[in-house]
């Protein structure tokens, strides 16, 4: 009786117990605060205006235009705290929502809407578990805008194309490439990582194109040309030179691939052994095999040799984390891991596709009855790596241990001492309580600061800074 209830609620079983692990970083969204650069860019915005601000930015900090532009649209210009949380729940919602609509796209009709939904939940799990930052990945307008918005716009970027492909009207053609024009151009102002892949992802299927069709295709080429017009406005912003005055360690070609190579092997042992990635796609493995059943092409196209797709993908990889090295001198940032993350999941299971569709074209995929039983042991092994040290244990302690309310009521405590303070110099004490899943970074005690400074602005003092701890 049991297993007959089990059998024929599989998916149900998979969907709640997914939702339970994704739920929570929903939730604790109503504990969230604005920090450090949120300030910074909201009261430039306020001192200069919309537009001078964003010359600034380019001519003084970053050719990212679309990132500026976004962060110059807060709700910090008008105050609004909640407006804040508001805003970074929908970039959520919307970031899990378009993931769903990119797997549904891709699916097509092979999967079941339930099969759908418990495999983009499957992979917002492995996406939450194991995300370098939470705090700035997800709760952080700044990083938000800059990598998130990048996703989005990628994901549907692919989306869109493949709608394209199945078109057969001019004029809604026309359509698709300004749509298509807009979204590239957005995606390569958002950061410069962004800029590679979506260059990489449009030669790829220019290639591809030319390969199936044997033609050249003028919306490709036309794509093709405005990558290079706004990579160029990006890279050549005056902007980027004195922003690179921050890294003295940059351009070093041998210390740059050293550093990409241990990095890019100490990333993929985490994230490949140390996460539930190969026990969640031990139990995709029917829906994954359901859906190269279908020969037919697909968004993406999956014929393609195995070990060119791992060396494409390892190659792209590399590419990913070496632009910032060679570019800084340093290991990535956390929130530029998140954006790296990304990329290796969606590799992931690409090459996995690739391999199944290789595999089936010489011998029929047959699941056993031991299958079952490996399904188990797979589900086991999550439900015990859920036990170390992982996103999703620490945003249940924030919400069961009240640490993420208290930070609220201490950050809200915080904003009307200063609101009621008359002083122009304002002392405010050190926060507590500091939830590990929103807890970003907060002002310092030297009131110099080029944080201290803006959070002061925010708030009309001329100085606020943070108590210095007391000495034991």
């Amino acid at each position: 009786m049991v297993k007959k209830f089990l059998r024929a609620n599989e998916n149900n079983l998979l969907i709640v117990f997914f939702l339970l692990m994704i739920l929570p970083f929903v939730a604790i969204t109503i504990f969230n605060h604005p920090s450090a650069d949120d300030f910074f860019y909201s009261e430039k915005v306020k001192t200069f205006g919309f537009w001078s601000a964003q010359i600034k930015w380019y001519k003084f900090w970053t050719g990212r235009f679309f990132s500026t532009a976004l962060l110059s649209l807060t709700p910090l210009i008008y105050k609004s705290v909640w407006g804040y949380k508001l805003l970074v729940l929908s970039m959520m919602l919307l970031l899990f929502y378009v993931f769903y609509l990119f797997i549904s796209e891709f699916t097509e009709k092979k999967l079941l809407k339930k099969e759908k939904i418990t495999l983009t939940l499957s992979v917002l799990f492995l996406y939450l578990y194991a995300l370098p930052t939470v705090s700035q990945g997800l709760y952080w307008l700044p990083a938000i805008f800059v990598y998130n918005s990048a996703i989005i716009l990628i994901l549907i970027f692919l989306i869109l194309y493949n709608k394209y492909k199945q078109e057969t009207k001019t004029v809604f053609k026309i359509y698709y490439f300004i749509i298509f024009a807009i979204i590239i151009t957005f995606n390569i102002g958002s950061n410069e990582i962004a800029m590679m892949l979506i260059s990489v992802m449009i030669l790829l299927l220019f290639i591809s194109e030319v390969i199936n069709t044997r033609k050249v295709s003028s919306l490709m080429v036309l794509l093709i040309l405005i990558i290079i017009g706004v990579s160029y406005i990006v890279i050549a912003a005056p902007g980027n030179y004195y922003r690179n005055e921050n890294f003295p360690g940059r351009h070093q070609i041998f210390s740059s691939l050293y550093i990409t190579s241990e990095v890019l092997v100490k990333l993929l042992f985490s994230w490949i052994f140390l996460s539930p990635l190969l026990a969640v796609a031990v139990l995709l493995l029917p829906l994954l095999v359901k859906i190269i059943s279908d020969r037919s092409n697909k968004l993406i196209p999956v014929h393609i040799n195995p070990v060119l797709s791992l060396v494409l993908y390892l190659g792209l990889l590399f590419m990913s984390i070496f632009i910032f090295v060679w570019s800084t001198g340093k290991i990535p940032f956390d929130r530029t891991l998140n954006f790296i993350y990304f990329i290796f999941l969606a590799g992931f299971f690409y090459n996995i596709i690739t391999l199944l569709y290789y595999y089936s074209a010489k011998k029929k995929i047959v699941f056993k009855k031991s299958y079952r039983y490996i399904s188990i042991i797979a589900f086991a092994v999550i439900c015990l790596l859920l036990i170390r040290k992982n996103n999703i244990r620490n945003v249940y302690a924030d919400l069961l241990l009240n640490t993420a309310f208290q930070y609220d009521v201490e950050m809200n405590q915080r904003y009307d001492f200063i609101l009621q303070n008359n002083s122009d110099s304002v002392t405010v004490r050190n926060i507590d309580r500091i939830p590990r899943t929103l807890f970003f970074r907060d002002i310092e005690t030297d009131v110099n600061n080029d944080l201290n400074k803006w959070y002061a602005h925010y708030f009309n003092k001329k100085a606020i800074t943070l108590e210095k701890p007391e000495l034991k």
